[in-house]
Formats: C-alpha cells, sequence, structure tokens
C-alpha cells in the first residue's frame, strides 16, 4: 500500500443559495436604507454589526437550496505527493486531467417563484482541498474523479466548482485547506 497527499491549490469558493421570506427581505432592504449601505454585500460582510440579530443571521446560513466549497477549475492546479518519500510524483492543472471533459456537470439553476432567492459566494487563494489516501501500486489519473457543479439563479451568471472527490469510486473528503479570502458577494434575487 501507498500513501499519498492529494492538494489543490489556487482558487476555490463556498456557495450557499437559499430562499428568503418576505419578512427576511423587509429586513435586508430596511437595514441597507436605515445604514446607507451601498448592497446587500456590505450588509453581510458584516451582518452582527448592525441592529438586525433578531431577524438576520450570517449569510452562509441561508442555504435550504445549495451550499458547498471547491476549488473553481480552470484557475486550480491538482499536486500529488508521496507520503512516504516526500516526493511530488504528480503535478497538473485541474482542467488538464484526463478526466475532465468526462465529469459529470451537476447544474444547479434556480428562478424565484414565492419567496425570494439569495445567493451567496465567496473566492478564496490558497490551498483549497487536501487530503490523504492509501491506495494499492501508484497513482493512476484515471481513477481520480469528480464533479463539476454550475450554480446559477435567474440567468445571472453561473459559478462552477469542483465537488464530489472520488479516487478508483471511493469518496475522498477535504480535510484540510489554508486560503485568504479575495472576494465576497451576496445578492438577492426578487
Amino acid at each position: 500500500m501507498k500513501k499519498y497527499k492529494i492538494e489543490i491549490f489556487g482558487w476555490g469558493s463556498e456557495i450557499v443559495v437559499g430562499t428568503i421570506d418576505s419578512e427576511t427581505l423587509d429586513a435586508i432592504n430596511n437595514a441597507i436604507e436605515e445604514n446607507e449601505l451601498d448592497d446587500t454585500s456590505e450588509l453581510f460582510y458584516d451582518v452582527w454589526e448592525y441592529d438586525v440579530s433578531d431577524t438576520l443571521t450570517d449569510w452562509y446560513e441561508y442555504d435550504n437550496i445549495f451550499h458547498s466549497y471547491g476549488p473553481i477549475p480552470l484557475d486550480s492546479k491538482i499536486v500529488l505527493t508521496d507520503l512516504e518519500t516526500g516526493e511530488e510524483v504528480f503535478s497538473k492543472p485541474f482542467g488538464e486531467l484526463v478526466n475532465y471533459d468526462e465529469a459529470e456537470y451537476v447544474e444547479e439553476y434556480h428562478e424565484v417563484e414565492e419567496d425570494a432567492i439569495l445567493l451567496g459566494r465567496t473566492e478564496d487563494k490558497g490551498l483549497t482541498f487536501q487530503t490523504e489516501i492509501e491506495i494499492d501500486g501508484d497513482f493512476d489519473e484515471k481513477l481520480f474523479t469528480f464533479n463539476l457543479t454550475g450554480v446559477e439563479v435567474e440567468d445571472d451568471g453561473e459559478y462552477t466548482i469542483v465537488t464530489d472527490f472520488k479516487y478508483d469510486g471511493e469518496e475522498i473528503y477535504n480535510e484540510n485547506m489554508s486560503t485568504d479570502g479575495k472576494s465576497f458577494d451576496v445578492y438577492v434575487y426578487e
């Protein structure tokens, strides 16, 4: 058995999508107006700074439709290290992986129906995924699979991240990451 460390460096994103009722929507709009804020992102950047704790919470809590974190595929690189020798044995841009074009694409498209929809997302830079695996023999790039998930609300641009990682059919999970936040956006669709 061989042990490897899989790391993905580059850009990553946490994305949440959730419905918000009319009371929450009113609280958001009132807080923006009363505090003379530029937009919803400014409000949720530090929601606890404003007197809204009776109706609003952190942006990532509005996730009853979707919530995931993953590398942004075309801005990331995968690196594999043999844990016994410490030698880097594999390194490739994510979009050049042999399975990239065959990856299952999961569409998370949402339209406003009754309740408004909140979409929040971060963009982070650094180590976006890290895990260790133990396998028989050498790492086989063809056995490393994943999904691409595209998230979009109301035809307002799609955000794609890598999700559901597997090696030889076994799920592998992100056990560590170390990133710096570079951007943060929250949008409300009515």
